[in-house]
C-alpha cells in the first residue's frame, strides 16, 4: 500500500512539475524574445557593432589605418604623485585614422594643420594623470587623448592614439 501510494504522489508531482515547466516556458519566452529584439533595435539605432566587442580597430585591417605622427616631442608636467614631487613626461604621439572613414579625406589635412590644437589637447588629457598612473595604465591615457580628439574634430575618424615613445622623470 505504502508503495503504491509512493507511486502515485511521485506521478503527480511530476505532471505538475511538467505543467508548471509548460507555463514558464510560454510565459518568460515571449518576453525574452521582445527584451532581446529591443536590445537589437537600440544597438542598430546607436550603429553599435554587436561583433566587434571592442575600440573599433580590431575590425580595421591594416591597409586601413594611417598614422600620422606628431613630429614634436610634447614634454608635460604630469599631476603631482604619491611621493608628493613634481613630475613631467616626454611623450612622442601618434594619431591612427581610418582611411575608410567619410570624414577622413576632409580632415586629415587638419591633424597637421591645427597641430597647436592638437597638442594642447593631447597636454590637457596627459596632464590630468600622476607619473603612477601614467605607467601603470598608459591606454587609460591614450583613451582619454582619443576622446578628446574625436570631440575635437567632431568625427570618429581618429581611432587609435599611440605612444611612439615616452620618457617619465
Amino acid at each position: 500500500m505504502k508503495k503504491h501510494l509512493l507511486s502515485i504522489i511521485t506521478t503527480a508531482l511530476v505532471v505538475v512539475n511538467l505543467i508548471m515547466s509548460v507555463v514558464i516556458v510560454f510565459t518568460v519566452l515571449p518576453t525574452t524574445t521582445k527584451i532581446n529584439n529591443l536590445v537589437t533595435e537600440i544597438c542598430a539605432a546607436l550603429a553599435l557593432d554587436l561583433e566587434s566587442g571592442g575600440d573599433g580597430t580590431s575590425s580595421l585591417k591594416i591597409e586601413d589605418l594611417d598614422p600620422i605622427a606628431i613630429e614634436d616631442e610634447l614634454t608635460i608636467n604630469l599631476k603631482t604623485g604619491e611621493d608628493g614631487k613634481d613630475h613631467f613626461a616626454i611623450i612622442q604621439v601618434a594619431i591612427i585614422t581610418n582611411k575608410k572613414h567619410e570624414d577622413y579625406k576632409s580632415l586629415v589635412g587638419s591633424i597637421t594643420e591645427k597641430s597647436s590644437l592638437v597638442k594642447d589637447a593631447i597636454i590637457a588629457e596627459v596632464s590630468d594623470f600622476s607619473i603612477e598612473e601614467l605607467k601603470a595604465h598608459p591606454e587609460d591615457v591614450q583613451q582619454k587623448i582619443l576622446d578628446s580628439l574625436q570631440r575635437l574634430f567632431n568625427s570618429r575618424f581618429i581611432v587609435k592614439v599611440s605612444f611612439e615613445s615616452i620618457v617619465y622623470q
